[in-house]
């Protein structure tokens, strides 16, 4: 019978928050208009990613023979 194994990118997540938490700080700060457009651009891109991962997640399922002979 084979045999599940699971995948936890937690961490990559938690990157992905605390990057767009540094980056909502940085767009509050910036006073030049076209820098503002600049990072919201780079958190929407950051939310993206994010979103992508979820959905990755969601469906990477590896199945590992018992065995070990990839059969």
């Amino acid at each position: 019978m084979a045999e599940k194994v699971e995948i936890s990118l937690k961490g990559i997540g938690r990157q992905i928050e605390q990057a767009e938490g540094k980056l909502s700080t940085a767009a509050r700060r910036v006073k030049d208009s076209e820098q503002k457009k600049k990072v919201v651009a780079k958190i929407k891109a950051l939310k993206k990613v994010k979103s992508d991962l979820k959905l990755i997640c969601r469906s990477y399922n590896i199945v590992v023979p018992q065995n070990g002979s990839g059969k």
